[in-house]
């Protein structure tokens, strides 16, 4: 079995096409098995079968053609992988599972350092406002597919969440890459809203500014108005395989990309105040600088 594969629509036509007689069926299962997975996706993953009882209904329910019904058993395992795995993006993007990362991380999770219950004991803490980490120059994720990136991500989005926050960028967590994490719904049920994007930058953006209300998990107890870009067009890496994709946001998810993209660029969302707005803020400001006790000298 290829466990290499991360889409189950493409493992069943990679098999299915073996056989010659079942070339034009392994076409329709593909288009189906698509139809299945999204279904699952849709369903509570982390209830173990759930996933697999809705895809059988699915299947039931479209009478696809006997190929599948003699692939379904091999494709169930792959489904049932998905549980607690699935990474989602609200631009469209495949939902990577990463099947062999997941292997290797069953069959010895000593060796990579981590395992998926340790990644959840210990909550990254969110760095406020003047700790250096925001001001910081920030590296290339280069690591791609490792486990200590998965758990990165994951962390990540736990931390964000438990903080009512809907974006978050690695310097926020003490970490300086470029990786940062964002759901507009701010709502971890949501998950097929989830993003995570590595080494972004702006391609393209729109001439019109928007002004809106931001805040930030980094500036507890303030908020201001920014001006953003109305639309804005990135290219990106996915950090569980690296490859390269490009995007076009637009409003609220526009506006949570770009002010994540500044805190990559040791930017942070008070350096876009208005001098008024700036000035209402600075006490709140100074009271975060009197009582730093972080790691280095405060970076205003």
């Amino acid at each position: 079995e290829d466990f290499e594969m991360n889409s189950g629509a493409a493992f069943v036509g990679s098999v299915a096409a073996q056989r010659p007689r079942a070339r034009v069926a392994a076409a329709k299962a593909a288009v189906k098995v698509a139809a299945v997975a999204a279904t699952a996706a849709t369903t509570t993953v982390n209830a173990k079968g759930g996933a697999w009882r809705n895809a059988d209904a699915s299947v039931q329910r479209h009478a696809i053609s006997p190929t599948w019904a003699a692939l379904a058993p091999r494709f169930r395992p792959r489904v049932e992988r998905c549980n607690g795995w699935l990474f989602a993006a609200a631009n469209g993007a495949d939902t990577d599972v990463g099947f062999a990362q997941q292997r290797k991380q069953e069959q010895a999770p000593q060796q990579l350092g981590f395992t998926a219950a340790e990644s959840s004991e210990a909550p990254l803490e969110i760095v406020k406002y003047p700790h250096p980490a925001l001001r910081r120059e920030n590296a290339e994720v280069a690591d791609f597919g490792s486990a200590e990136l998965s758990a990165l991500v994951k962390r990540m989005f736990a931390a964000m969440y438990a903080s009512a926050g809907v974006g978050l960028a690695a310097p926020q967590v003490g970490v300086n890459k470029r990786l940062m994490v964002f759901n507009p719904k701010g709502d971890a049920k949501a998950f097929l809203q989830q993003v995570a994007l590595a080494n972004p930058r702006v391609v393209k953006k729109s001439g019109k500014l928007a002004l809106g209300p931001e805040a930030c998990l980094s500036f507890p107890g303030m908020g201001g108005d920014v001006e953003r870009h109305v639309w804005i067009e990135v290219e990106a890496q996915r950090p569980n395989n690296g490859k390269r994709f490009k995007v076009r946001y637009s409003g609220w998810e526009a506006v949570i990309f770009q002010h994540e993209y500044d805190h990559l660029d040791g930017v942070v969302y008070i350096d876009r105040l208005s001098a008024t707005q700036r000035a209402e803020v600075q006490p709140v400001l100074d009271g975060l600088v009197a009582s730093y006790s972080g790691p280095g000298s405060p970076a205003l």
